[in-house]
């Protein structure tokens, strides 16, 4: 377990050197020295994903659901390095609906996380300002996201949906 609270800048500049996108939330967990797995079939039962603090092997686990798509995949393996680094503890199953609380502190703190790790503000600003792209669909595309966690956190940088 990491010695104290990373920011999501703390943790790119860490665990992420590739400087490329989309960045790999999988890659940053590997490197934090936290195992990534699949549930095991039916072990789901809708949830997204969950973070335990010390595994079997006696390092952190995050599981996430093998069957949700690749972009939700992502930002579940992001949202839980939230978990992680933000020094929640262990968080139990994720459903969307627990991910999606807007009045839970943990759930939207690990949420900002994520959008900060996979939509990082210096890179957003560079794509739209330096080289122009300025479509919703193009900028969720590049940064490996859905285009409605991009149209989210556009607003949230004070950008405008195009």
């Amino acid at each position: 377990m990491t010695a104290h609270i990373m920011t999501p800048a703390e943790v790119l500049s860490t665990y992420w050197r590739h400087g490329t996108l989309p960045v790999d939330p999988v890659s940053i967990a590997q490197a934090a020295g936290i195992e990534v797995i699949p549930f095991s079939p039916g072990k789901c039962e809708g949830a997204s994903g969950e973070y335990i603090p010390t595994g079997p092997s006696g390092r952190p686990v995050i599981h996430y659901n093998p069957t949700e798509n690749i972009n939700r995949i992502r930002f579940t393996v992001a949202h839980e390095l939230g978990h992680h680094f933000l020094r929640h503890g262990r968080r139990m199953r994720d459903t969307r609906e627990v991910i999606g609380n807007r009045n839970d502190f943990y759930e939207v703190s690990a949420n900002r996380f994520a959008a900060d790790i996979l939509m990082p503000k210096d890179y957003v600003s560079i794509l739209i300002n330096q080289r122009n792209v300025t479509s919703v669909a193009e900028l969720s595309h590049i940064l490996g996201v859905s285009t409605s966690a991009m149209d989210y956190r556009l607003k949230n940088l004070g950008y405008y949906s195009f």
